[in-house]
């Protein structure tokens, strides 16, 4: 068994682990807030300490979730050569995403992280790159065996493929550089 696919059925236990205990989080969450609710308004004597045992619940719920998250992003599902993976609240054509604020910025519905946007987009198909003027997204190259025309189709916006050349392959110095001496243990190559 290789590195990586150990490291998957790890990340496939914690994260079903890590489903029971917020499930079970939940559960008493709804039980704590129904009785502290029968309490309160029924018998008139409310739980002490019932609110912020809830607050603490779900702020730990929260955490679980994230974690599950991150246990997603790093899944075999998302491919073993992936180099990096951006996430943001929007993007456009021009690849510019938006992971700063929606709203006015000063007082933005929602607040993200930030970000800046990528150089390249490469893909299992072809590399994408930004137009220096424009700074619209276009294809300029495709690998061998992939046609343009199949890359637009799987787009949901229109790029200039005008430009687009052939990828050439790498060498098999550099694929022996790559897989020898940048990753060797094929993390992610």
């Amino acid at each position: 068994m290789t590195t990586l696919n150990a490291s998957n059925e790890t990340l496939k236990t914690v994260s079903r682990w890590f489903g029971w205990v917020g499930g079970l989080r939940i559960l008493a969450m709804t039980a704590l807030i129904s009785y502290d609710v029968i309490l309160r308004y029924v018998m008139n004597a409310p739980m002490i300490g019932a609110h912020e045992m809830v607050n603490y619940m779900l702020l730990m719920c929260f955490f679980l979730f994230l974690t599950d998250c991150w246990n997603a992003s790093t899944h075999v599902r998302t491919g073993e050569r992936v180099i990096g993976i951006l996430g943001a609240a929007q993007i456009d054509k021009y690849g510019n995403m938006n992971s700063t604020s929606i709203g006015d910025y000063y007082r933005p519905k929602t607040r993200f992280s930030g970000s800046g946007g990528p150089s390249a987009v490469v893909t299992n198909l072809a590399m994408l790159r930004f137009d220096e003027k424009t700074r619209e997204m276009y294809l300029a190259h495709y690998y061998p065996g992939i046609s343009p025309r199949k890359i637009l189709g799987n787009m949901e916006f229109t790029v200039d493929a005008s430009r687009a050349t052939e990828a050439t392959p790498p060498t098999a110095s550099e694929l022996k550089v790559l897989r020898e001496v940048v990753d060797p243990r094929r993390i992610i190559l």
